[in-house]
């Protein structure tokens, strides 16, 4: 229907709980392509949205981000963090995770953590100061949950815990951290 120029489109139908879905149909077969809940869950590919944004396929699954522009920029991935909530916003806290890229593998009976890059708020954070560390961490053979494996804090320090912890200006045999020309 049309409201004010806007498209819109209305589920009435109680048999579907307000889910639309987007149907392809090969000769007899039916194929649902998008599938939108009425919880605002977006699939794609074919079954029900676990979260907001849940692609899936038997076969090859990806995503793509691509820019075309003649400049040194690329496309871009961005993470937003807020406590509060989307119409009354607050600051982050310390320690808060701001953004991660994870990792799971199918073991047969349970998707499990592999591993995760997270960015992560190490500091207190303000007006115009986001204190912020960059964690590394994989999933050791026979764990079932991922342990960090390496850092970077906000002042730059690069932990390996366990094993190495150095502070720019360290140089360990061939390795040189910090003396580089940033």
């Amino acid at each position: 229907r049309s409201n004010n120029g806007n498209f819109e489109l209305v589920s009435r139908d109680n048999a579907s709980n307000g889910t639309f879905k987007f149907i392809g149909e090969a000769g007899s077969t039916e194929t649902t392509h998008l599938e939108i809940s009425a919880a605002g869950n977006v699939a794609i590919g074919s079954g029900t949205a676990s979260e907001k944004l849940h692609l899936m396929a038997d076969g090859s699954v990806g995503t793509r981000i691509e820019r075309a522009s003649n400049d040194g920029n690329s496309g871009v991935l961005d993470f937003y963090k807020t406590r509060g909530t989307l119409a009354s916003k607050a600051v982050v806290g310390t320690a808060d995770t701001v953004g991660a890229l994870r990792a799971f593998g199918y073991d047969g009976s349970n998707y499990i953590q592999g591993g995760e890059i997270a960015f992560k708020t190490n500091g207190t954070p303000g007006t115009n100061d986001m204190p912020t560390q960059f964690v590394v961490s994989t999933t050791a053979d026979g764990a079932a949950s991922p342990t960090v494996r390496m850092s970077i804090d906000s002042a730059g320090v690069v932990s390996i815990p366990g094993t190495l912890s150095v502070t720019s200006g360290t140089t360990i045999g061939s390795l040189d951290i910090g003396h580089g020309a940033g």
